[in-house]
């Protein structure tokens, strides 16, 4: 089902187009991951019909082309245990094939949904992606970032989607109602929160390897989670890239107070999350 939806994302002559054939295979074959979007859809839906199964796959779809373009920005070789699109294809090809994933994505919403206010949905956010993927990159360059810039990067990069996804499967599985669009904003902000939360074991997993070169966050330098709660010095940590401190990093992150400070901090502020207005 869903590789089949997904594949009907493009349209017939591209099928036959070698080029963007190449491309349709890995897609096909890529789209099998976790896709917990779609877990999350379903979760909150309590009716299944064509128009859901539809938007679940193109939910996915725009992830996808998110994830060949984060690739890119990443220098990522593999992706779910195999060769990233990056990898296979070059920077140039992923851009271009991204943004083409990503607008015929759009296009089959607008195709399938007659009403302006799903459209919208999509369209806020897709930029609300974009938008906290060009955060994330501001906050890397920088020599101070708190945690409340933090938590907005990852509520917008890796919540957006999941907040469309949970609300979408409410909103669209029951019957219009004040109490029915309550609903739905309290499952976006389920949403929400998810993607703070996986955005931070994200962070989590990059200080999991036995040697410092196998971590990308690390080698990178990315501030992310632990950096930031564990409070260290991004001067110091920019200028310096060796097993020893790698050892540091992954030894706070195991104490009871790193612990604890994390969930003192995540608490507080998923708790002031409001979706309406963005």
């Amino acid at each position: 089902m869903f590789n089949y939806i997904i594949t009907n994302i493009y349209n017939r002559k591209a099928l036959y187009e070698k080029e963007l054939h190449t491309s349709l295979e890995w897609i096909e074959g890529n789209a099998t991951g976790k896709r917990i979007r779609s877990v999350l859809f379903y979760s909150f839906a309590n009716k299944t019909n064509d128009l859901i199964h539809k938007t679940t796959a193109i939910i996915e779809s725009i992830h996808n082309a998110s994830i060949i373009h984060d690739d890119v920005i990443d220098n990522n070789n593999m992706r779910r245990s195999d060769s990233s699109y990056y990898k296979l294809f070059g920077a140039k090809r992923s851009i271009l094939d991204g943004d083409f994933l990503l607008v015929k994505s759009i296009k089959k919403i607008f195709e399938i949904y007659k009403d302006d206010y799903i459209k919208r949905l999509f369209l806020r956010e897709c930029e609300a992606t974009a938008y906290g993927a060009i955060m994330e990159q501001t906050l890397n360059k920088s020599n101070y970032v708190n945690f409340n810039q933090y938590v907005r990067m990852a509520s917008l990069k890796t919540g957006s989607l999941f907040k469309l996804s949970c609300f979408l499967g409410e909103f669209l599985s029951r019957p219009e109602s004040s109490n029915s669009f309550k609903k739905a904003k309290e499952a976006a902000i389920f949403g929400i929160c998810f993607g703070i939360i996986y955005q931070i074991q994200n962070d989590l997993n990059s200080y999991v390897h036995e040697k410092f070169e196998n971590s990308e966050d690390y080698v990178q330098k990315n501030i992310t989670f632990p950096i930031i709660v564990g409070n260290l010095d991004i001067k110091s940590f920019k200028n310096s890239s060796n097993q020893k401190e790698y050892e540091l990093i992954k030894n706070m992150i195991d104490s009871k107070e790193f612990y604890k400070k994390s969930l003192e901090l995540t608490k507080k502020y998923t708790e002031k999350i409001r979706i309406w207005p963005r």
